[in-house]
């Protein structure tokens, strides 16, 4: 039964792996969607990663519960572990995150280029889906993934499992900063490229 548990864990992990990879990564690439149409097309594909999350949170859960009540497979795992308490702490605050802000941000992007025209992303589209909190929440889901992966197997102290996710947060925090900053050198709203320079294209570019 333990081995089962334990399958049932790692599926969870990796199809929650392979959830949120898609979801930053659709983040990113509507970030820089140059129509309306292509930016529909990339956030219409987190509708599919949240029939994903949920069952694999699930699986998380049901599979790490039963083997934390079990001790573990040599009987040295306890309930005050270090590692099980931020374990259990970092899946509670991705199970309020994410729902509340990167879903639901997707949900709003989504919703506001269905009622957008085909074109060029406007200026309002434009600023919503560089909406700096769902940026922030999304690298730093991707990073505590990879915390949670290192408390798994390396079951670490308390201190030392604290210390993981802080450089986690402190990697994602640097990470979308850059990002932002990336973005921000971008041109907002709609625009075209003649001869090397952006235009507005309602405006005949002059000789």
């Amino acid at each position: 039964m333990y081995d089962l548990a334990l399958f049932v864990h790692l599926l969870g992990v990796a199809l929650l792996i392979a959830a949120v990879t898609t979801a930053l990564v659709a983040t990113l690439r509507a970030q820089t969607a140059s129509t309306v149409q292509e930016l529909r097309a990339v956030t219409a594909v987190t509708r599919k990663i949240d029939v994903v999350i949920g069952p694999a949170m699930l699986l998380i859960l049901a599979g790490g519960l039963y083997m934390v009540a079990r001790g573990g497979d040599d009987g040295g795992i306890s309930w005050t572990s270090g590692w099980v308490i931020v374990a259990l702490v970092i899946f509670a605050v991705m199970s309020a995150l994410g729902p509340v802000f990167e879903a639901g941000h997707a949900k709003r992007l989504l919703a506001a280029a269905g009622q957008t025209p085909d074109g060029p992303v406007p200026a309002e589209l434009d600023r919503l889906r560089r909406n700096p909190t769902a940026l922030y929440v999304s690298f730093f889901g991707a990073s505590q993934i990879l915390a949670f992966l290192y408390l798994m197997t390396n079951k670490p102290g308390l201190a030392g499992s604290l210390v993981a996710c802080a450089i986690a947060a402190v990697v994602s925090a640097v990470a979308a900063s850059r990002r932002l900053r990336s973005l921000s050198s971008r041109p907002s709203g709609p625009t075209s490229t003649v001869s090397g320079a952006h235009v507005d294209p309602g405006v005949a570019p002059t000789a």
